[in-house]
């Protein structure tokens, strides 16, 4: 075998180890996202298209994925497991129910 082979094999094992040490300490780069399921009785997403893009500024490896609950109780889906967070109680809402 001729040096110019040799210095080939050592360059390609290098590579092919390179490649493979990313993989494995980098997995996490490239794992699935954290979806987090928002219950809301509302059918207007502005505020979280906003905390999504927030998220995504910040380089978050999260997803908002908004369940829209009528005429149901969010707070039941909830208790169920089925929602993360609700988001249906808001100020008006709060001080009328008080």
């Amino acid at each position: 075998m001729n040096r110019k082979t040799k210095s080939l094999r050592h360059i390609i094992r290098f590579l092919v180890l390179t490649l493979a040490a990313s993989l494995v300490l980098g997995g996490v780069v490239f794992a699935a996202p954290i979806v987090v399921k928002v219950g809301t009785t509302s059918d207007e997403p502005r505020v979280w298209n906003a905390v999504q893009k927030n998220l995504d500024a910040a380089g978050e490896n999260i997803k908002i994925e908004i369940v829209y609950i009528t005429p149901a109780n969010p707070n039941e889906f909830l208790a169920a497991g089925e929602l993360d967070l609700n988001a249906y109680q808001h100020y008006a809402n709060l001080e009328k129910n008080a």
